[in-house]
């Protein structure tokens, strides 16, 4: 395959760049995954161009930008070809061209020294910033948290005792609602029924007991 100057295949570039990219921890597979997503990246926003020669007049034409966002292109970037159609590139292919032929496609070699080095620098970094790390934050030092456990924060242990006590009162004859158990049980249960308002809000029983004071000397 005939490859002009100042010029590299995609598929030799996405190896170069898949090797500059993997970390230590990744497989070979993993790295080309990435450059394969940086590479389409670059091309659709037009940072880097892609080109092909046409097979018939040998003149090198453009991929336009916009064509690596087609599903193709995941192809495109596996095999380094692509199809060449009529409005593939430009500038636009003359009336000669009336079929279909496959071609390969290649980036500037500049282009992919810039995706190269920046890979380099991030690789050359990674290590500092270990090292930089105050120990004892690292993910394995430091456990992660996993959200509230069930019933943190909640009035449950208060609930249950005051509940079993309605229970118990309703289940005497002594009452015939959780209001009545209410009047009847201790002033727990009273202010725990009466400030069930509250307690959404977020207040404490306590809270419920100071605001009736402040109520009744008001009164």
């Amino acid at each position: 395959m005939f490859v002009s100057k100042g010029r590299v295949s995609l598929t030799v570039a996405v190896d170069r760049l898949a090797e500059a990219r993997r970390t230590a921890d990744q497989t070979n597979e993993d790295g080309r995954n990435a450059a394969k997503v940086e590479l389409r990246a670059e091309f659709y926003s037009a940072s880097s161009l892609t080109t092909i020669i046409d097979p018939g007049t040998g003149k090198t034409h453009t991929i336009f930008p916009e064509r690596w966002g087609l599903e193709e292109a995941l192809t495109w970037l596996e095999r380094g070809e692509c199809l060449l159609t009529s409005g593939l590139v430009y500038p636009r292919l003359g009336l000669s061209f009336n079929k279909d032929p496959t071609v390969s496609i290649f980036m500037d070699e500049d282009d992919l020294q810039r995706l190269i080095a920046k890979q380099e620098v991030k690789q050359e970094a990674a290590p500092a910033e270990r090292q930089l790390q105050p120990e004892g934050t690292s993910e394995t030092a430091t456990p992660k948290m996993r959200g509230r456990k069930k019933g943190d924060g909640s009035y449950a242990a208060i609930d249950l005792p005051l509940l079993d006590e309605m229970k118990e009162l309703i289940s005497s004859h002594r009452a015939a609602s959780p209001e009545e158990a209410a009047n009847a049980g201790g002033e727990g249960i009273w202010l725990w029924h009466l400030g069930k308002q509250d307690r959404a809000a977020g207040k404490t029983i306590q809270e419920t007991r100071a605001g009736l004071i402040r109520s009744e000397a008001g009164s």
